[in-house]
């Protein structure tokens, strides 16, 4: 970045650059006083002044005012600047207000009227509302005397981190509990099953314990015993269920909170949900591309690029490789190895087509889309999840949509054994081209950045899934796949 008016520069990020510099991108600030540039490359450029600062310590202070501290970005120095400065909101006014440089903390009285900084050499007590002069309000610290007995003060830390593993362990009886695989609100103070996650009962990691035959719980029902015992708010829902993991559970269910036409039923709950939420979460997703495309762009999700990965990608590939077109959404991918395979299946070129007797002409290869593709991306996928978009983006598959990915693409292959059993890793696998280290310490940038903002995602919404969607759509509409015609047979007897 480029100050206008002084000249100085300061480096936000740094920026993968591929291949020479050819071309330098530029954009202004919206106040027009900084210039920030770009080689190559202008992913990421128009957010840069979207979060201008460091913003720590929000405090409400008096009415209609916030406090909090104001650094500068992860990476960039202005002038030497370094550290935070105490600032003053107002709500009414929409104004910022300095009131103190260098401030490492602050507390405001409980009125909100008086302020105590610590600028890391002082303290100063101060009104709260107006900047503040830290040598006139400064406390005199070198005339306090503290009396100090490391022995006892030794004899009480010692109990003190005894009572902190007393008190504050996740778990201090480690009893494992049991889920049945569902939401649950309260109506009619009961509980009720708000929604109820299916799985693939022959499979034991989606395994779904109100799914199972003979249980057949539906979302709306009330849960209105464990094994005999009325359960009704506020009364703990999950201390039912501790140590069940596994177990046979007898359940009273039922269409009303007040016990009408309830039944019991048997369930076995599982020890852990995450995978029947995971699975919901990709068919719901599979669902909304399906309806907003009317049946023409295809959704495959990529868990890692290990065994896992491999399974989901042939379970959602194949079933859809009649599409015009494909989504390949790889949030949250945990690595593994190199995934070539899933390029490989995406790249693949239409060769020719079998002219059938009786039915439809069929092409090969037959499990192969031609047509729009993109990727999602975000900042939880790594490792494999790295290279998996490089991938798709160096051959030129399509457009990366998200965030940028989290920069971990190293591998570990094994290191020997310390003297005591324990052992140490350090990355001795990084990946280069003929440009240089790639990757690691980077990420991947998305070509078309799209955040997903808690209170959209809150309300059932995917601004990345749908800008994929509008993407492939707006492509589809330009350039609509067109079907080969099949050439006449030929004649092979003289007539």
């Amino acid at each position: 970045m480029i100050d206008v008016e002084t000249g100085r520069q300061s480096r936000v990020a740094s920026e993968v650059v591929y291949g020479p510099v050819k071309t330098q991108h530029h954009n202004w600030s919206p106040d027009s006083k900084w210039l920030v540039y770009t080689r190559n490359t202008p992913t990421n450029m128009q957010r840069v002044f979207l979060y201008s600062a460091t913003y720590s310590n929000l405090r409400s202070g008096s009415a209609g005012t916030l406090h909090y501290l104001k650094s500068a970005p992860s990476g960039v120095r202005f002038d030497g600047e370094d550290g935070a400065s105490l600032y003053r909101y107002d709500l009414e006014t929409r104004k910022e207000e300095l009131l103190l440089d260098a401030a490492e903390e602050f507390a405001l009285s409980a009125d909100g009227k008086k302020t105590l900084v610590g600028t890391g050499s002082s303290w100063v007590i101060a009104d709260a509302s107006s900047p503040i002069d830290g040598g006139e309000n400064a406390l005199d610290t070198a005339a306090i005397e503290v009396r100090v007995d490391p022995r006892a003060e030794w004899a009480q830390i010692f109990d003190e981190a005894w009572r902190i593993s007393r008190d504050f362990v996740a778990d201090p009886d480690d009893v494992p509990g049991g889920l049945l695989g569902a939401d649950f609100d309260i109506v009619d103070g009961r509980y009720r099953f708000k929604r109820v996650y299916g799985g693939l009962n022959w499979n034991p990691e989606l395994r779904a314990p109100l799914s199972e035959p003979g249980v057949a719980v539906a979302e709306g029902e009330f849960l209105l015993a464990v094994d005999g015992r009325d359960l009704t708010p506020p009364d703990n829902l999950f201390a039912r269920f501790e140590n069940t993991a596994g177990t046979i559970v007898e359940l009273t269910v039922g269409p009303a909170a007040d016990g009408r036409a309830s039944r019991t039923v048997d369930v076995v709950p599982v020890a852990d949900e995450d995978e029947l939420r995971n699975r919901a979460w990709v068919e719901g997703n599979l669902r909304k591309v399906d309806e907003a495309s009317h049946g023409r762009i295809a959704y495959v999700y990529v868990p890692n690029t290990a065994s896992l990965g491999h399974t989901y990608f042939k379970r959602y590939f194949f079933p859809q490789a009649d599409r015009d077109a494909i989504i390949i959404d790889e949030r949250y991918n945990g690595g593994g190895q190199v995934a070539d395979y899933y390029i490989d299946m995406l790249r693949r070129p239409e060769l020719c087509h079998w002219a059938m007797r009786y039915g439809a002409d069929i092409k090969t290869p037959l499990s192969s889309i031609q047509g729009p593709k993109a990727m999602i991306i975000d900042e939880n996928a790594g490792s494999g999840g790295d290279l998996l978009p490089w991938m798709f983006r160096e051959l030129d598959l399509g457009p990366l949509i998200g965030r940028p990915t989290w920069g971990g693409l190293v591998g570990v292959l094994g290191f020997p054994v310390l003297m005591d059993g324990g052992f140490v890793t350090a990355p001795n696998l990084g990946i280069w081209t003929t440009d240089g280290f790639i990757v690691e310490n980077v990420g991947v940038p998305p070509d078309i950045e799209v955040e997903q903002l808690p209170a959209e995602t809150i309300a059932g919404r995917d601004p990345q899934l749908e800008k994929a969607i509008e993407v492939i759509m707006a492509e589809l509409e330009a350039d609509p796949p067109t079907e080969p015609v099949r050439p006449p047979f030929p004649v092979r007897v003289r007539k």
